[in-house]
């Protein structure tokens, strides 16, 4: 626990400290956590945050501190962020694809998967735009159960390359032990001031990536 308050909390207390005095714009990635899950539609930017797990809580914190502590700040949050690297959820599932590993997945556990592309490209266009102190909320703009997403990881994925024999089977959230608890629903969508940002597919992007594996 102390280690995620010194990673997440007093190291923004200390970056807003020294932001403040460079004139620099604070651009804080946040996190979909800050939620509890229980509302079961779109986040929106101003919704009450109940976190369920320290880590939720931390970037809470920080959210907080931030707006009070600072006139020049960005907080995007954003949600299931996926990409080739190895500790990646999609990295995960195409290992056991390769592999002929069956698969669970999730069917009544709802969020929005986010390329690290589409989230690092976004981060740009919201610089450029000169858009700051507000909260924004982005993913790839639509919502997938993690089971719906590992179908079409595996759809993408056998066309690519070879045909895989694993199955995906179905589980529910109740079924879980989370060590920490998660929201169950998370859809964060895209914020209104990013409408014209141009997102490419969750379906475009893994096909993206599926072609490095």
């Amino acid at each position: 626990m102390w280690n995620c308050l010194n990673t997440n909390y007093l190291s923004t207390v200390n970056l807003v400290s020294f932001i403040k005095k460079n004139r620099i714009l604070y651009f804080y990635i946040s996190s979909d956590y800050v939620f509890d899950g229980k509302k079961k539609s779109k986040y929106r930017e101003h919704d009450t945050k109940r976190p369920l797990n320290f880590y939720g809580f931390t970037k809470s914190l920080c959210e907080d501190y931030i707006i009070k502590n600072s006139d020049n700040y960005i907080i995007l949050r954003t949600s299931w962020v996926y990409s080739a690297n190895q500790s990646s959820f999609l990295n995960k599932i195409i290992i056991k694809l390769k592999k002929d590993i069956n698969v669970y997945g999730l069917t009544d556990s709802f969020s929005g998967p986010t390329s690290a592309f589409n989230l690092s490209n976004a981060i740009v266009y919201i610089i450029k735009k000169k858009i700051k102190n507000k909260i924004l909320h982005f993913s790839d703009s639509k919502k997938f159960s993690p089971y719906q997403l590992i179908a079409l990881i595996k759809k993408i994925f056998s066309k690519s390359k070879s045909k895989s024999k694993s199955k995906i089977k179905k589980n529910q959230y109740r079924n879980l032990n989370f060590i920490a608890k998660r929201p169950q629903y998370s859809y964060l969508g895209i914020s209104k001031k990013l409408q014209k940002f141009k997102v490419s597919s969750t379906e475009n992007e893994i096909k993206k990536y599926a072609k490095n594996f």
